[in-house]
């Protein structure tokens, strides 16, 4: 009865997250305050689950933004793999957002970055990457051979960032 109590407080907490990320969806304009409030929503469930201090309801903060996460990354996948790079990003971004520790997220904005030519944001994104990986041989391999960022493969900015070691933490 009670995990039953939790799956519905999970959709509950998920449920108008959910609600906006399906109306970027079909928002051809990207809608930009929606996105806001969408991000604004996570960021809100984000910190009652950095604040939570009862074990059981920090369990279901923590998979509901584990739900948001996985849905946020793979609506952009979908919008990747249509060549909607615009919108690929908000929903990338909209996954940092929920898991701003995840490498994978932070490699995923910034291709898309790239792939809208904002090469100024898709650097970021790459150190941000960076910072959040534990595998810098991967990391290395991965930055080397994607493909959005062909067009910045010149760049001293880009050479550094294939070169440089991480700053300790």
């Amino acid at each position: 009865k009670r995990e039953q109590q939790d799956f519905e407080e999970q959709t509950r907490l998920m449920g108008d997250i959910s609600s906006g990320m399906s109306a970027l969806r079909q928002d051809s304009a990207g809608g930009l305050d929606r996105r806001n409030e969408v991000a604004q929503q996570i960021s809100e469930l984000r910190s009652r689950a950095e604040h939570e201090k009862n074990p059981q309801k920090l369990r279901v903060l923590r998979r509901a933004l584990s739900g948001v996460f996985i849905e946020a990354m793979e609506a952009g996948d979908d919008r990747y793999e249509a060549r909607d790079f615009t919108r690929a990003r908000i929903f990338y971004e909209l996954g940092v957002g929920a898991e701003a520790d995840s490498t994978w997220a932070w490699r995923k904005v910034a291709a898309a970055r790239a792939m809208t030519g904002d090469r100024k944001g898709a650097m970021e994104a790459t150190r941000r990457a960076k910072e959040q990986s534990k595998d810098l041989p991967a990391y290395s391999k991965w930055l080397a051979e994607e493909p959005a960022f062909a067009k910045f493969r010149d760049t001293p900015e880009f050479r550094a960032l294939l070169t440089a070691t991480p700053e300790p933490q």
